[in-house]
């Protein structure tokens, strides 16, 4: 038989104690000691909440379709067709260097001469006795990257093989600084703006004269404007050589009418085999 919770001596021993247990409590305050805690806790907790409380929005119907952020009216849907003509495309404007302060051209054999010989008569007339050498500028000298590329035997000659900055200066005294690369001498830093600066083209030729050490004096000769006087000798040298061309077929038509085709018709030709060996 299972004994009831009266009989069991050890459940009658807890509770007395924990009767002794809350007399004591109540005879040191404790009780009263806890519930002051708690209130305190509360209070706490009631500061440390945000003042202004999240307000609840209120949701209005929307009847005019989806929210939008601009302020802007709607334009109204138009369900009319209406014909609209064609705009004419706009051009894309492109900056490029090679574009950048003159129309490009591409000089022709007999425009680019002009200059070049000019060059070399200048060239050839200087007193001063420095090293001087004649450079007929390309399209890819003065556009695109910009870059000069000397008379290789001329740098082998008079300057060494290494980076370097060399000084150019024009017939006005203006002074370019510009980047001289001893293995592939060229000039590339500042050429660009000596290019720019005096408006040189393809065609043109300039005299390079050692002033200095590393200070060339440039001197510019342009294809002249249009290329209008190395046109007209063009012209003249075309002329020249229909007229030599018109005699010549004349001579000819005039041996022509000399020569007997009685005889090349009434002579039988020979054949000719080829034996073997």
């Amino acid at each position: 038989m299972a004994k009831g919770p009266s009989n069991n001596p050890y459940e009658e021993a807890r509770k007395q104690r924990l009767e002794e247990n809350m007399r004591r409590f109540q005879e040191l305050g404790v009780a009263k000691f806890v519930n002051s805690l708690k209130e305190e806790v509360i209070k706490i907790k009631k500061k440390s909440l945000p003042k202004d409380q999240v307000k609840v929005k209120k949701t209005t119907t929307n009847t005019r379709g989806p929210l939008r952020r601009s302020t802007r009216p709607r334009a109204e849907a138009s369900y009319v067709e209406e014909f609209v003509p064609d705009s004419p495309r706009r051009k894309r404007l492109r900056s490029s260097s090679s574009t950048s302060y003159i129309a490009r051209r591409i000089a022709t054999k007999m425009q680019r001469s002009y200059p070049l010989k000019r060059a070399k008569r200048f060239q050839s007339r200087l007193s001063s006795g420095h090293p001087s050498c004649v450079k007929s500028l390309r399209s890819s000298h003065v556009s695109g990257n910009f870059v000069l590329k000397m008379p290789q035997e001329f740098c082998n000659y008079h300057i060494p093989k290494e980076k370097l900055t060399m000084v150019l200066e024009d017939e006005e005294g203006s002074i370019y600084d510009t980047r001289y690369l001893g293995e592939f001498a060229v000039l590339s830093g500042g050429w660009k703006p000596f290019v720019e600066d005096h408006e040189l083209d393809d065609g043109d030729a300039l005299v390079l004269e050692f002033i200095q050490p590393r200070r060339l004096k440039v001197y510019i000769f342009r294809v002249p404007n249009g290329g209008s006087e190395a046109k007209v000798h063009e012209i003249k040298k075309a002329r020249e050589n229909e007229s030599v061309k018109k005699v010549h077929n004349f001579d000819a038509d005039e041996d022509m009418a000399d020569v007997d085709y009685t005889a090349q018709i009434t002579i039988p030709t020979k054949r000719r085999t080829r034996t073997k060996l």
